[in-house]
């Protein structure tokens, strides 16, 4: 994906909406006027859950989920895909729900991390920069980090417009371009993520997880390699190598589970790689 010079004026992703092509979908609806494109959102933010998560990985929790309706993938094991398309409430003003996570936040938790999730967060950006930067304003250094856990499958000049106000990114390099039509349902899934990660990777400071989902079958063809070139092109990036495949369609359409040797292949090659920075399925890896 070509990224455009800074010296020629990029409309931001508001403006984008009225035309939407925030990501590879291109629909080209125009989102402010009620229609809705490839991932199901019109201009209205809509979110389906929030709440506080020990789960994530262990260098950013406690984190606090926001996931927002809608995906521009259709990634079919996707556990979240049947929540998304039936909870979807509506929120009208980022000023007022930011000042009701602020308030949360100093009378009832401190996480620290936010994390916009999907879903697909950035399908539904400008709310998210909007609530953002009304976070930081409000908490000012009191404020945890704000991170945009997401697959990547949006245009990479988007980069731009978040720089200052999203501190970090948790990727999902979910597979290579052989299996990327299976897997996701993009057939341009690789050649767009991979440059909004090494770009992302390039500008921002904070905290960088890049999680790749071992899936049964795929180990060879896409856990092999993705390990390689996370290795080679992202050197100081948290890897999260993640073991925990589950198929959450409700018919479970012949999907089998990882084997055991398919798992530990891919925990050997992770290992083999000597990453600086690693997680396994979250949590600390001690090379045992």
């Amino acid at each position: 994906m070509k990224i455009q010079n800074s010296e020629f004026p990029i409309p931001n992703s508001k403006q984008r909406l009225q035309s939407c092509d925030l990501c590879p979908r291109q629909c080209h609806v125009d989102r402010t006027q009620g229609e809705c494109g490839f991932c199901g959102n019109d201009a209205t933010p809509r979110i389906y859950q929030h709440f506080m998560h020990l789960g994530e990985e262990i260098t950013i929790v406690p984190a606090f989920i926001i996931n927002m309706a809608g995906c521009n993938l259709t990634c079919p094991t996707c556990p979240e895909r049947f929540r998304f398309a039936s909870q979807r409430l509506p929120i009208h003003d980022a000023e007022s729900y930011a000042q009701r996570l602020a308030q949360y936040f100093i009378n009832k938790r401190m996480p620290k991390s936010l994390e916009w999730i999907g879903g697909e967060p950035s399908v539904q950006l400008p709310f998210i920069l909007q609530t953002s930067e009304q976070l930081h304003k409000i908490m000012g250094n009191t404020c945890p980090q704000i991170l945009l856990n997401t697959n990547g499958y949006f245009d990479a000049n988007l980069l731009n417009e978040m720089k200052g106000t999203i501190d970090g990114f948790v990727f999902d390099l979910k597979c290579l371009p052989s299996c990327q039509k299976e897997i996701t349902g993009a057939e341009d899934y690789w050649e767009t993520v991979t440059p909004v990660i090494l770009r992302a990777y390039q500008i921002f400071d904070g905290p960088y997880i890049v999680r790749h989902l071992v899936m049964p079958g795929h180990t060879i063809c896409c856990t092999r390699p993705i390990i390689e070139w996370c290795r080679q092109n992202i050197p100081r990036a948290c890897f999260n190598l993640m073991t925990g495949f589950e198929d959450f369609r409700p018919e479970r359409v012949a999907t089998r589970e990882i084997t055991r040797q398919e798992r530990e292949n891919a925990r050997q090659w992770f290992m083999d790689a000597h990453f600086e920075n690693c997680l396994l399925d979250g949590s600390y890896f001690n090379g045992q």
